[in-house]
């Protein structure tokens, strides 16, 4: 938590200070107030704070022990693991699991799926392990026996519902689940904007596009950020819009999902861009890159 505080601070150094956060319901949980915070507009997260020895409140984390045991349900054939302590929001973790569940199953690749769509909501840190700090949910490639997403972060309306943006991420996720679900272990084998492009695209999110002067290069969008460990955490949430509209555009000029699908195919046989992609769409990955940025520009800025 600590570490995540840390982080938050740096890029507040790095891109200014944000609107202050609103408080919507305050709660007693155990020893602690459970704060509804409003995050701009992502909507409320659900916070823990703690008195101090000073009388000062400050931001803390209830111990697993008193997160109320594992739980778990089904909900229209979801498998849905959560701790006790979200008990009073699993109906709306529910709904939003049945709404993603919606956009996934249109999105299939195929008609085949090995596993049950499953997911996890970790309410803190703690319980989560050690992950990326801006990480709101992740999918585990191939492994074929632990079918689960994994929700580390999850907003909420302020009439309790959940959130637009936690419905999308859990349908980004599941969206990595079809890749696996299509061909196990296939996104070890793609470049990064169509690993992380396509769940984006399909799942409906809109970023907005950053029209910087420098956009990344294609070499960029191949490897994504992972391959610089300096990457600031900020600048890897900007490639997601990128890698989004380059879906958009093979989408609208090469065929839709089917030409996701062969795409997929393509790189199963053959990893590398130069062979895949002109054997499949026709086009260097040269050229793709720059119709696309002509386009994008045109569009977006």
């Amino acid at each position: 938590m600590k570490r995540c505080g840390t982080e938050v601070f740096d890029i507040a150094g790095r891109q200014g200070v944000g609107g202050t956060a609103q408080l919507g319901k305050i709660e007693a949980y155990l020893g602690y107030v459970r704060a509804w915070v409003q995050e701009g507009s992502n909507g409320q997260r659900r916070l823990f704070f703690k008195k101090g020895a000073d009388g000062k409140w400050l931001q803390a984390e209830p111990k697993e022990a008193e997160l109320g045991g594992e739980k778990k349900i089904t909900v229209d054939d979801i498998q849905i693991d959560y701790w006790g302590v979200d008990q009073d929001v699993i109906d709306a973790l529910g709904k939003a699991a049945q709404s993603a569940k919606t956009v996934t199953l249109r999105n299939l690749l195929s008609e085949t799926r090995r596993e049950p769509l499953a997911v996890r909501f970790y309410p803190t840190r703690s319980v989560s392990g050690i992950t990326g700090c801006t990480t709101a949910g992740f999918h585990l490639p191939n492994t074929p026996n632990d079918p689960y997403i994994r929700m580390l972060r999850y907003w909420f309306s302020p009439n309790g519902a959940a959130a637009s943006l936690t419905v999308e991420i859990l349908t980004h996720e599941w969206l990595h689940w079809a890749q696996d679900q299509f061909s196990q272990g296939i996104t070890a084998r793609l470049p990064w904007w169509l690993v992380e492009g396509w769940p984006d695209y399909a799942a409906g999110i809109t970023r907005g596009l950053p029209c910087a002067a420098t956009w990344p290069t294609l070499k960029q969008l191949e490897d994504g950020t992972a391959a610089d460990p300096n990457t600031p955490p900020e600048v890897s949430v900007q490639y997601y819009a990128y890698a989004n509209t380059m879906i958009e555009f093979l989408y609208a000029s090469y065929g839709g999902k089917d030409a996701y699908a062969r795409l997929l195919l393509g790189f199963k046989e053959n990893a590398n861009p130069k062979v895949t992609m002109p054997k499949v769409l026709g086009v260097t990955p040269e050229a793709f890159y720059e119709a696309w940025t002509a386009a994008a520009r045109k569009k977006y800025c």
